[in-house]
């Protein structure tokens, strides 16, 4: 069985932000290739009917290789579980798709507003759907079915307890969710207790339909076993994590899958303050084990699952405690990047819960760490203490430029210019937006605010200072060069200049650039500008600059970028084709034997 239940989650700062699909995203979210193998599907009436049951799934049935049935669950609208019984392995497949096209459109054409309407869309084929099959058969039969098929298959009567465990308190459920889980892991490893890429797709595919279970139980407020499911697939998905290819992500995707419901029970209103104790207790244990920290972020996703947890129970030691107690396990090693994170969160937490003189003494002992400075450096912000941030800001340049990090200083000096701004401080504002708009390379939106601070006449002088400051400074930098190797003013020229003229609007003095230094990327960066303004000049540059990388093509994706470059110059500069014209027919002469070649210039329109 195939089930999928799409979750694109990104831990920001101290939270997860868990977007699903609905359906009036899905064909923005969705692969392109997989959308455009599912369009024809629908478009052609390939799904034969999309009805809701009882239970309020979409049931639909779609003509393929042969008839496949599938299954929606919507909640409102957005799309909650997916099933097709076809043999595709991916996580969700074209069939799928195309009834999530067709139930859209009836729910649109009857004019709702969620997936509650719209009972019926189609027509049936022959074959009966299962609910309408369990309809045609007495209960004893159904029982005598349900009895010899779960002797004959053990996983089928692991998952037949497991659903009815609450008629039956004998049952462990965590001993039967461990064993069910390890034995399709042990259906998907091969002889050396290795999952193979191509293994983990499978593999993932049926832990995504005990996902889909647990998911179901939190909606049918069935906490307990949801933490158990959870915790179960949780910790044996950790351990396949470690013995697997998963290029893929797909293994990584269900420790995260698994996650994302224990969020969803930490977070819920109705949840029994000693559930949310037990799930605080068992992560608490689990967050001690380095793995959760090695292979991907699950610990820090678990951390956050812990402290939203122990925010609804009203007892924020808990959190703290065990933050002091994974200190010491990330002490070692040549990385403090985990030290530096639990410093940074205990830091955070306390604010957040209001003790703000903890807050203030973990702050001053941390300031080596930047995340925690800048929380610092922000607040002082907020609350208007322009000079501790600067002086704040001060000591963290000096800092971050003993450790040689210059990332980290230029972090620092960009808060300056936000402070300057704060302030209206015009010459320190002048200072820090003229320095990023240059450094290292052009910063088009440091250059506008260093240019908003002038008016019109004092940016006219301004401007010309700077334009003639660049040329002395490449000359000067030319003359320290050795015997004249390397260089090349007029790229220098080009490369610092040009994106000013640009910006600038300086088209005569860009078209001087481009003319003393006719680079294919610099003409095409020039030629939406420059093209109605000068296209003899243009024309004249790109003819022989075209001809010039003919010189040094030899494949297929060569000579396409060549048409390619041949069609943008028909198309943006006026009466082109009888020179374009001129050049196909020289290179189609000159390169008889290129048969690709060939193609690709005749095709050009």
């Amino acid at each position: 069985m195939k089930s999928s239940t799409y979750r694109f989650t990104t831990f920001v700062a101290d939270h997860s932000l868990t977007n699903m699909l609905t359906l009036d995203n899905f064909d923005q979210q969705l692969p392109k290739d997989l959308l455009k193998k599912a369009q024809p599907y629908f478009q052609n009436k390939k799904v034969l009917y999309v009805e809701q049951d009882s239970n309020g799934i979409w049931q639909a049935e779609v003509e393929g290789s042969d008839t496949y049935s599938v299954e929606i669950t919507l909640s409102g609208r957005t799309i909650a579980d997916s099933f097709c019984d076809c043999p595709v392995e991916s996580p969700t497949c074209k069939h799928v798709v195309a009834v999530l096209f067709a139930l859209r459109e009836a729910i649109r054409k009857q004019g709702t507003t969620s997936g509650k309407a719209a009972k019926k869309v189609g027509k049936k084929s022959g074959k009966l759907t299962i609910a309408d099959l369990v309809q045609q058969v007495s209960a004893d039969e159904l029982r005598a079915f349900v009895v010899g098929h779960a002797t004959s298959d053990k996983t089928f009567a692991s998952k037949l307890q497991l659903h009815f465990a609450d008629k039956d308190e004998r049952i462990d459920v965590g001993k039967q969710y461990t064993d069910l889980v390890r034995k399709i892991i042990r259906e998907h490893t091969d002889r050396r207790g290795f999952i193979d890429y191509r293994s983990t797709f499978k593999l993932a595919k049926e832990i995504n339909t005990l996902q889909a279970t647990g998911v179901k139980m939190i909606a049918q407020r069935n906490f307990k076993d949801a933490l158990t499911l959870s915790m179960v697939l949780l910790r044996e998905m950790m351990i396949v994590l470690g013995e697997c290819d998963d290029s893929a992500g797909n293994i990584g995707s269900s420790v995260s899958g698994a996650i994302d419901l224990l969020q969803e029970i930490a977070i819920q209103e109705d949840a029994a303050p000693s559930l949310r104790r037990q799930l605080v207790d068992q992560l608490a244990k689990e967050v001690l084990d380095k793995r959760y920290f090695g292979y991907s972020d699950a610990g820090i996703l678990l951390l956050d699952v812990v402290r939203q947890a122990v925010v609804k129970l009203h007892e924020p030691d808990l959190f703290l405690d065990l933050l002091d107690q994974l200190m010491p396990i990330h002490k070692s090693g040549s990385s403090t990047f985990y030290q530096d994170f639990l410093r940074t969160l205990r830091v955070k937490f306390l604010r957040d819960i209001g003790r703000d003189e903890e807050a203030d003494r973990e702050t001053e002992a941390n300031m080596d760490i930047v995340a925690v400075r800048a929380q610092a450096v922000n607040q002082a912000i907020q609350a208007r203490q322009y000079d501790r941030a600067k002086k704040l800001l001060h000591d963290g340049v000096r800092i971050a430029e003993g450790k040689k990090h210059p990332g980290t200083v230029q972090q620092w000096e960009q808060i300056f210019l936000t402070i300057a701004e704060a302030e209206g401080d015009t010459d320190e504002i002048r200072r820090w937006a003229k320095k990023f708009a240059f450094d290292r390379w052009f910063n088009v939106e440091y250059f506008r605010r260093w240019k908003a601070t002038f008016s019109p006449e004092e940016w006219a002088i301004e401007y010309q200072r700077l334009v003639e400051k660049i040329r002395q400074d490449i000359a000067d930098e030319t003359k320290k060069r050795r015997s004249g190797w390397g260089i090349n003013v007029a790229d220098d020229l080009l490369n610092r200049l040009g994106p000013i003229f640009t910006e600038e609007k300086q088209w005569p003095d860009l078209l001087v650039l481009i003319q003393q230094a006719p680079r294919l990327d610099a003409l095409k960066q020039a030629l939406p500008h420059l093209a109605s303004l000068y296209p003899s000049e243009m024309l004249a540059l790109l003819i022989p600059a075209i001809r010039q990388l003919a010189e040094h093509a030899n494949t297929r994706s060569d000579y396409k970028g060549i048409a390619s470059w041949l069609k943008l110059v028909r198309k943006t500069i006026a009466n082109s084709h009888l020179k374009t014209d001129a050049l196909i027919n020289e290179l189609k002469a000159t390169y008889l034997k290129r048969p690709a070649f060939q193609e690709e210039l005749s095709a050009i329109k």
